[in-house]
């Protein structure tokens, strides 16, 4: 994945995998496009991730042409509802513990994990220039979202599923990190502190979901907000 790949057949598979990705999460197009894009600015590869680029397109456009007639546009109608476009909407600091947020954009989940992998991607970019190429777009897809949510959206809260991408890229770059740049003497306890780290914060947010009290039911509070 590191090297990419290396003909037209595994630009497509390739780019099919990308598909699944942006069907799994449609935010993940911000990544996808970043990774495509940085791939097809690669000398030699521009062949290669232009197939990638038509594979991820055709399915991804069928369903969106497909959305678009049946429920009249391309995005869920959930996207409707947050979306400002073209309007800017930004909503500043809020304080809520875990789901604390800067416009919009968690603070723990979202921020956080994003410039830990800036760093991470800085630091390594002349040692390992191969794998910086791949964090590098990463990076640049998980910021594209946090532009897009922080400007142009505006909802009630910060839903944890909207950072799978930042927490794993910050995942994979803490791990380089600690590969790479750690002395090798002292890794197993920065890895080992890091994963108790995660395990405690996860427990932690868990016990809190568990004890806060709930609204009557799951849609009212997206009812209250449009009210």
């Amino acid at each position: 994945w590191v090297a990419g790949p290396q003909s037209p057949r595994g630009g497509v598979a390739f780019g099919a995998l990308c598909a699944l990705a942006v069907f799994a999460r449609l935010d993940n197009a911000f990544v996808v496009a970043a990774i495509l894009l940085a791939g097809a600015l690669r000398p030699g590869n521009r062949r290669v991730f232009m197939a990638a680029a038509v594979a991820c397109a055709v399915p991804v456009g069928a369903w969106a042409v497909a959305n678009w007639a049946v429920f009249g546009a391309p995005l869920p109608v959930s996207g409707w509802l947050k979306s400002t476009w073209p309007s800017v909407c930004p909503t500043g600091w809020r304080q809520d513990g875990v789901l604390s947020a800067v416009s919009g954009y968690n603070l723990w989940f979202g921020w956080v994990p994003l410039v830990t992998s800036a760093v991470v991607w800085w630091r390594l970019r002349k040692p390992l220039p191969a794998v910086a190429a791949v964090l590098g777009p990463l990076v640049c897809g998980c910021a594209a979202h946090a532009a897009y949510i922080a400007i142009v959206t505006y909802h009630p809260g910060a839903w944890l599923w909207y950072y799978v991408a930042p927490v794993l890229t910050a995942t994979w770059a803490v791990a380089l990190f600690i590969a790479h740049v750690v002395p090798a003497p002292s890794r197993a306890a920065v890895a080992t502190a890091v994963v108790a780290l995660a395990v405690a914060a996860g427990a932690g947010y868990a016990m809190r979901a568990t004890w806060r009290e709930r609204p009557p039911s799951e849609g009212q509070a997206p009812i209250d907000w449009l009210r």
